[in-house]
C-alpha cells in the first residue's frame, strides 16, 4: 500500500526453513515502510531514502551437528547470472524487534532491538554503518545501551572500523581491521 511515488508499505513478511521435520519460522516482520524519490528509481539509482522494519522477529538455529538451518535460494528462471543489484539506503530503522538463537548446546533472546543504520552494496561489498542500536536480553542480562561504527563485508572478509559498543554498565570500545 502507499503512494508509488513516494513509498510504499509491505505487511506480512515471512520467511520459513522448510526441511521435513526441521521446520521452522525464520523471520517475521509485520510492517515495512519504504521511502524513495521516484526520479532516483527511474534513473536507474537504487537509493532509497528510508526503510523502517518493525517488530521483526527473527529466529536462527542450528541441526543437532551444529549447522545453520537457512533456507538454499533458487535462482529464478529467466534471469541473467548477475549478482545482486548494487544499491544504497540512507537510513534504515529496525524498531521493537526481537531475536533468538538456538542450537542444541545453547540458546539467546534478545527481548528487544532497535537500530539505525545506513547500508549499501557495490558489486560484492556490503557496508553497514550503525549509528545508534540498543538489544536487551532479560534472561542472562546481557544489554546493549548503543551500537556505532562501520562494518564492511568484502568477500568472505569482515573488516569492522571505529565500532563502539556500549554496555548498559560501561564502555567498552572494540575496533578491527
Amino acid at each position: 500500500s502507499g503512494s508509488f511515488l513516494q513509498g510504499i508499505t509491505i505487511s506480512d513478511v515471512a520467511v520459513d526453513y522448510t526441511e521435513k521435520g526441521l521446520e521452522y519460522r525464520i523471520l517475521e516482520i509485520p510492517r515495512i515502510e519504504v521511502s524513495y524519490k521516484a526520479t532516483d528509481l527511474w534513473h536507474k539509482r537504487w537509493l532509497l531514502s528510508r526503510v523502517e522494519v518493525q517488530n521483526p522477529k527473527i529466529i536462527l538455529k542450528k541441526d543437532p551437528e551444529g549447522h545453520f538451518l537457512l533456507p538454499k535460494l533458487k535462482k529464478a528462471k529467466g534471469l541473467k547470472g548477475t549478482s545482486l543489484f548494487n544499491f544504497k539506503v540512507e537510513q534504515v530503522f529496525v524498531k521493537e524487534g526481537t531475536f533468538e538463537f538456538l542450537s542444541a548446546s545453547d540458546s539467546l533472546k534478545f527481548d528487544s532491538l532497535d537500530f539505525q543504520l545506513a547500508l549499501s552494496k557495490e558489486k560484492s561489498n556490503w557496508e553497514v554503518v550503525f549509528q545508534n542500536g540498543k538489544m536487551k536480553d532479560s534472561q542472562k542480562n546481557l544489554n546493549l545501551n548503543g551500537l556505532q561504527g562501520k562494518v564492511r563485508l568484502e568477500g568472505d572478509r569482515i573488516e569492522l572500523e571505529n565500532l563502539h559498543l556500549l554496555p548498559m554498565v560501561s564502555e567498552e570500545q572494540v575496533d578491527g581491521d
